[in-house]
């Protein structure tokens, strides 16, 4: 066992570079019409010098990620994209409790369909993602100045981690670190309008935050919902995970205070899909923070 641990990184993420060779030889950035919404966005700003955000409600600083590398070979981007779900894996195996149990979580983690889709494809699910975990570890440590950084740099790849706001500020206060959590609040807030502000111009207004594909029925909504919880983990990280689940007595560990901003990220992030349950990189966060 002590072997394993001492090995699982480099297995796991030369495992995940393996799998990331066929996407490489091929440069195809994704099936998601998104990701080439995304890519054109950042090349028309930079070519052209004109910003058309990708789709409502805009995503600035992706597309802005995104300008530079399509002057470039698209496998300059996919490589950049597979750099970040290394760093976000980093992330989350530094966070695990040190012990057998975290061979488990990181092997659940590491076999998701969410986790794997987005780190072979062109799309701002992992990048948005790390920044925001990174918030939160950086704010847990007390460095408020850059924790409140990769808030703004997370909100404004992806408006929607503005949740991870909520959780840090939350947090905050729950500490009774009043002063800090208005730092904290108000900083993100201000950097994140003037980010989303050339959105607002374009629409002529706050028309620019309209979603699209909202008008499932409650039935349709609520299928969408449940089915696509389901295939999180795949078929066989659901079945290790049912089995764990049976033989885990620590679930009174979930309400302590160190918790609380995952807790609240995994809550507000499932909220927000259940309003747009289409795909399921929209709970990638909602994933790792569970």
């Amino acid at each position: 066992m002590e072997i394993i641990k001492k090995f699982n990184k480099p297995i796991y993420i030369g495992t995940l570079f393996l799998g990331f060779l066929p996407f490489i030889y091929y440069g195809f950035i994704s099936s998601d019409w998104d990701s080439y919404a995304s890519f054109a966005s950042g090349s028309i700003l930079i070519t052209d010098n004109t910003y058309i955000p990708s789709r409502p409600p805009g995503f600035p600083l992706y597309e802005l990620l995104l300008a530079p590398l399509s002057l470039f070979d698209t496998r300059i981007a996919l490589i950049t994209h597979f750099f970040f779900s290394v760093l976000l894996f980093l992330l989350v195996e530094k966070s695990i409790e040190k012990s057998h149990k975290n061979i488990l979580l990181l092997f659940l983690f590491f076999t998701s369909p969410i986790y794997l889709i987005a780190s072979y494809t062109v799309i701002d699910y992992i990048v948005g993602c790390f920044f925001g975990f990174l918030s939160i570890s950086l704010i847990k440590q007390d460095k408020f100045l850059l924790g409140t950084f990769f808030l703004i740099v997370s909100s404004g790849i992806r408006l929607s981690n503005l949740l991870f706001l909520i959780a840090c500020v939350l947090y905050l206060i729950i500490y009774k670190k009043y002063k800090e959590s208005l730092f904290v609040l108000f900083s993100t807030l201000i950097f994140v309008l003037l980010l989303y502000f050339p959105s607002y111009s374009i629409a002529g207004g706050v028309c620019f935050l309209n979603l699209t594909n909202t008008d499932h029925d409650m039935v349709g909504r609520l299928g969408r919902y449940f089915y696509k919880q389901l295939q999180i983990f795949g078929l066989i990280g659901s079945i290790v995970f049912f089995i764990a689940l049976l033989k885990s007595k620590g679930w009174g560990k979930l309400i302590i205070k160190e918790n609380i901003p995952y807790l609240l990220v995994f809550i507000s992030f499932q909220i927000s899909f259940l309003r747009l349950p289409t795909e399921q990189g929209h709970l990638l966060p909602a994933f790792v923070a569970f």
